[in-house]
């Protein structure tokens, strides 16, 4: 999948962001890109499926997404994180601020 163009949509029409690939830098310049949509009060999933962690450049291109979409009333959600990587996310308590949900597979 290319950086972002045009999101997923899913059955109730909210868009769905997916990450392309596994490395940390690709992933932080999907999230830049994603930066750049003027979507507003929808819902917004980040894929994690890829990722087993985040480094800091990563955790700071989410945190970056949610603000942006934030501001534009949108919901963010990060989607199918692995249980490793939740675990991170918990103990750096990102999921007081970030909706989370963790891989089902």
């Amino acid at each position: 999948m290319d950086l972002i163009s045009e999101p997923s949509l899913t059955a109730n029409g909210a868009p769905v962001v997916y990450t392309p690939g596994t490395d940390g830098e690709s992933f932080v310049a999907y999230c830049e890109a994603a930066c750049q949509s003027d979507a507003k009060r929808v819902d917004i999933f980040l894929d994690l499926r890829n990722f087993n962690f985040l480094d800091s450049r990563a955790t700071l291109a989410v945190l970056k997404m949610r603000s942006h979409f934030g501001a534009r009333g949108c919901g963010f959600h990060l989607i199918n994180a692995s249980p490793d990587l939740l675990a991170v996310l918990k103990n750096t308590r990102l999921d007081r601020i970030i909706d989370i949900a963790q891989r089902t597979s």
